[in-house]
């Protein structure tokens, strides 16, 4: 991904997608309007803090950035940052942690909040009118994250914070189940195993693609 012809290439790829038709791998690429700021206009790095001194819970919580840069060869660069001690820190773009302040809806197992005042919006072409993401918070269910560590392999707890960075990278829900729309942007469905614990393809060039990695 990181040579100019597999830019080019991909760009293509891109562009086939928004023309192709619904129901396909094409449902990856609905956005939600925010783009992280240090990922965008001038690809760097982003942070994230995972607000757990607890080391299991922390490497659960890690998989959703991580897998997005290894979906990305590591091109949208996400940098792990540690307060003093452990645990948060608000000098993370993405801070993960279970609901404090911040809440989910009733029965959603976790969700993607975005501060007040810390998104600003603007125009900049080809991406359009968007708001760079400045700090956004993923908060997890504690009920749902304690039924579901029952789970030795622990699939859906590596498939929420996948998802709900997805968010964080721009791209925005899918009503429906994850098989259904082939990206880790759709549902996860109760008593079933995920189909992805990790970003696609397409998903990950979709993600890039609202960046303005591909020119």
């Amino acid at each position: 991904m990181k040579s100019r012809a597999a830019a080019v290439a991909l760009a293509l790829v891109v562009s086939a997608l928004t023309l192709a038709a619904p129901g396909d791998v094409a449902k990856a690429t609905h956005a939600n309007g925010y783009l992280m700021g240090g990922l965008h206009p001038n690809p760097g790095s982003a942070t994230y803090s995972t607000c757990t001194t607890d080391l299991g819970i922390h490497l659960l919580w890690a998989w959703g950035p991580e897998s997005w840069e290894d979906a990305t060869d590591a091109t949208m660069n996400l940098v792990y940052v540690e307060a003093a001690g452990g645990g948060c820190t608000d000098q993370a773009g993405e801070q993960m942690q279970f609901e404090g302040y911040y809440a989910c809806p009733v029965g959603a197992p976790a969700c993607h909040k975005v501060y007040s005042g810390d998104a600003y919006s603007h125009s900049t072409p080809p991406m359009g009118t968007h708001a760079h993401l400045l700090r956004g918070k993923i908060v997890f269910d504690v009920a749902w994250w304690k039924l579901q560590y029952k789970d030795p392999e622990h699939k859906k707890h590596k498939a929420a914070p996948a998802h709900e960075m997805g968010h964080g990278l721009g791209l925005g829900d899918h009503a429906e189940p994850q098989c259904t729309a082939n990206t880790i942007m759709g549902q996860l469905v109760q008593n079933e195993d995920p189909c992805y614990q990790a970003p696609t393809f397409w998903d990950a060039i979709a993600a890039m693609g609202y960046h303005g990695y591909f020119g």
